[in-house]
């Protein structure tokens, strides 16, 4: 859905009835194709598939057709604190991503490490000290375990229209992780009993991974985002 809605095409031309002149000053639409010089179906992790991370992640987006963007591990924990910065400013070509999560996916712990956290220096909008009295920034410290971050491409004019020279677009933009399974497990009968647990499509209850390892909503106490452009469906 979201592809089909990004995407501009040009408008029919009107027949024109013979020997009728056409309007004055009328403009002729154009039809936009965005341009990607990366196309990823499946998903994007800063983290690892369930191997665990004992620092934190930064991904970096600045062009492409993208699918799951996640900031954090699938089935696994990320010490640190995880970062998806959304880099129009910088974008090299459009950017469209249905799923943006600042957290896990299925399962997995975020800051939980040893090392204490940090918060990304690209956020503009956080509080840098104590004195910081500009209402529109944010006291955000390291209890924060989760970082998101969009912004706008550098604008231009073209035929007289000013806007922005990149495409972004996002579906849906979570700050947390993505928990919409069904969790379950079964255990053998015997002198060794052995479980084994299951993530589920909670629409068709459908398997989607097993473990060995107990499989648990990637729940999270603190996420921030910090939005400074795009075009996003859902926040």
């Amino acid at each position: 859905m979201l592809l089909a809605a990004v995407t501009v095409r040009a408008q029919e031309p009107t027949p024109e009835t013979p020997g009728e002149e056409p309007e004055q000053g009328g403009q002729q639409e154009q039809a936009v194709q965005p341009k990607f010089s990366i196309t990823i179906g499946g998903s994007v992790y800063g983290g690892g598939n369930a191997g665990n991370l004992s620092g934190s992640t930064n991904v970096t987006v600045h062009s492409g057709l993208l699918n799951n963007v996640y900031g954090g591990a699938r089935m696994a924990d990320v010490g640190g604190r995880t970062f998806v910065n959304i880099n129009g400013k910088k974008a090299s070509d459009d950017i469209i991503i249905v799923n943006v999560y600042g957290g896990n996916d299925i399962s997995g712990t975020i800051g939980e490490g040893a090392d204490p956290t940090t918060v990304p220096t690209e956020l503009t909008n956080i509080k840098t000290d104590n004195e910081d009295k500009d209402k529109s920034h944010n006291a955000i410290d390291t209890s924060w375990k989760a970082f998101v971050r969009t912004s706008a491409s550098e604008k231009t004019t073209e035929n007289g229209v000013t806007g922005d020279s990149k495409m972004l677009a996002i579906g849906s933009l979570f700050g947390g992780g993505n928990g919409d399974y069904k969790y379950e497990s079964t255990t053998t009968q015997g002198d060794n009993p052995v479980t084994t647990y299951y993530a589920k499509d909670i629409k068709d209850n459908t398997e989607v991974v097993q473990s060995t390892t107990e499989l648990k909503s990637p729940e999270l106490s603190k996420t921030y985002l910090e939005i400074k452009g795009g075009c996003i469906a859902h926040v």
